[in-house]
Order: structure tokens, then C-alpha cells, then sequence
């Protein structure tokens, strides 16, 4: 099958990332683990972003108390990071929020319930969360399972200008950040290829960046 320049090796290393991707178990915990590696792995390389999130669970930095307990390990450990101050700060705020928020117990109950909810869940993580816009938000989402919501970053808005879509890639100096409406409507093109390609979304969306980024994780 060819896929809007995809194959089918495309799609199947795009699953295998996502399997490694995906949080197990589905709970308080590993939700809050896996918000914890999205904020790492803002602006950042995926390699390296890796590296410092396993260095944290290695130095058992694994639950919300151990994190409000050890905020100096955390500040030596997120020093090779890009923006490492910017992330430390998201990640503490992030924690006040966690603990008083109700929007991870509803993300559980919904996923038991067959996860009705993913736009309407995701749209309170983004829009409330400190540290987590519609992207993180959706990368989070798509770690537990929500296939049918997009990660749009900046190798899929490139992906789509290059099919002929109107698209605004961000340059942060002249075009600023991507807003919540022009998210919705590029999150609906990838929705639709993602359909004429017979796959998920979120499977789509991993295999463009596998390609765009020319990583080879399987070899």
C-alpha cells in the first residue's frame, strides 16, 4: 500500500513506537509519569529526552510525593534538557495541579467506559494543565490510548505543507505558537489522510514524524 508517501514498513515501526509509548498500567501514577515526560520532551530530542526520563525513574523520582520531596534532584537531573528551569517550573505547577484536579480520575473512568470523551478530556488538560498545551495534551492522551486525537508538532505541519495544505509553521520570532481553532482544523486534515489510509490517527501521526525525523529505532 502506498500512503500519501507511507508504506506499510512506515505504519508498522509507527505501531511498534506507539506499543513503547503507551502507559502501563493506566492509572493515577503512570498518568501522572507519563505528563511528567511530555514536559521533558517539549522542544527537545526525543534520544536525549529518553535519556533524562529514565534517569529519573532510576534515581526512583517515581510518584507525585517522591518529585515534591526531591525538587533539587529533579533540577540537577533535568539539567540537559532544553529550557530545564522553564520545564523544573512546569512540572511543580503541574504537580499543584494534579493534586487538586479531577480530570485524571475522569480520564480512568472513561477509558473503562470505552473512552467516549478523548476531545472534551484532552480540551481540560490543555486548556488547564500548567506545562501541557493542546500538543502535550494530545501526546498524553495518545499514551493511553485515545488513537483517534492528533499530536500536531512541528514535522506534521511541515508534512502537510508539503501535500499542499495551507498551513502556518510557527518560527516563534514572526509566527507565534499554533492557536486552539487552526490545532482543531490541522488535527482534522490528519484525521481525514488518516482515514483514506485505513489507520488510526495517532498511528498516522507517529509515522510521519518516524519518517520526517529519519529515526531507526528498529535496526
Amino acid at each position: 500500500m502506498k500512503c500519501f508517501s507511507l508504506t506499510n514498513e512506515d505504519i508498522q515501526k509507527a505501531r511498534r513506537l506507539y506499543e513503547r509509548e503507551r502507559i502501563y498500567p493506566i492509572n493515577r501514577k503512570g498518568i501522572f509519569l507519563g505528563a511528567v515526560y511530555c514536559i521533558i520532551l517539549q522542544s527537545d530530542n526525543y534520544e536525549k529526552s529518553q535519556k533524562i526520563y529514565k534517569s529519573l525513574i532510576s534515581n526512583n523520582l517515581t510518584t507525585l510525593e517522591s518529585f515534591k520531596q526531591n525538587k533539587r534532584k529533579v533540577k540537577k537531573l533535568l539539567k540537559p534538557a532544553r529550557f530545564p528551569n522553564r520545564k523544573l517550573e512546569y512540572i511543580y505547577k503541574f504537580i499543584k495541579w494534579f493534586e487538586r484536579s479531577r480530570t485524571v480520575n475522569k480520564i480512568i473512568e472513561d477509558i473503562k467506559n470505552g473512552r467516549r470523551d478523548g476531545p472534551k478530556l484532552r480540551e481540560e488538560i490543555a486548556e488547564n494543565a500548567p506545562g501541557l498545551g493542546y500538543k502535550s495534551a494530545s501526546f498524553l492522551m495518545n499514551k493511553v490510548g485515545y488513537l483517534n486525537l492528533v499530536t500536531i508538532d512541528i514535522h506534521m505541519l511541515r508534512w502537510l505543507k508539503n501535500l499542499g495544505y495551507e498551513v502556518k509553521i510557527p518560527d516563534y520570532k514572526h509566527i507565534g505558537g499554533i492557536q486552539r481553532n487552526e490545532y482543531l482544523k490541522y488535527e482534522g486534515i490528519v484525521k481525514e489522510l488518516a482515514r483514506k489510509c485505513s489507520i488510526e490517527p495517532t498511528i498516522y501521526q507517529f509515522a510521519v514524524w518516524l519518517k520526517s525525523t529519519s529515526q531507526n529505532f528498529f535496526e
